[in-house]
């Protein structure tokens, strides 16, 4: 389970299957690739986490990753990218009694340079960015300089940042 944990919280980029080669080969300090664990076996041993522990483990990464200097600052404030992208999930028959819907929106706050979620959710692709950004607001600080593309201009949304005291820079064309 430690493993399953660490290489999830590595954000994983390409497929189940070439993560957990090269990183049972880190593992074992091999240059080539080592199929240890099938894809199979990976999503359900995943199925087994609960709901809460992987925001918690990340958490407690983001926590040490700070602590230690690995989250670099600018001027002293902490970057954080806020965006959303849409991903569309296969569709193929399942087991699972709710399975994912074909189209979603992912929307995640980054912390660029230590290349680490501070955190991420899954959205209808009705809903709007400015609301799911709306929403993950109390995982920001004044210590934190929020960076933002041109989907976010409003006139709300700088009020509500100013009013909570997160500083930000928004792009607006």
């Amino acid at each position: 389970m430690p493993a399953l944990i660490a290489l999830m919280l590595t954000g994983m980029r390409k497929s189940v299957q070439t993560e957990l080669d090269e990183f049972f080969a880190h593992l074992q300090h091999q240059a080539q690739l080592l199929r240890q664990v099938s894809g199979q076996a990976f999503a359900q041993a995943r199925a087994k986490l609960s709901t809460t522990a992987i925001p918690a483990l990340n958490d407690w990464l983001l926590e040490h990753a700070g602590r230690h200097g690995y989250v670099p600052r600018w001027n002293g404030l902490r970057l954080v990218a806020a965006d959303a992208s849409t991903v569309r999930f296969g569709l193929r028959a399942s087991h699972v009694k709710r399975a994912a819907l074909p189209d979603q929106l992912v929307f995640g706050l980054f912390l660029p340079g230590a290349e680490l979620m501070l955190a991420a959710s899954l959205h209808s692709v009705h809903e709007n960015e400015r609301q799911m950004l709306f929403e993950h607001l109390d995982r920001l600080s004044s210590n934190d300089l929020l960076l933002l593309d041109r989907g976010y201009p409003c006139r709300w949304l700088p009020a509500v940042l100013n009013q909570r005291g997160i500083p930000f820079c928004m792009r607006v064309e």
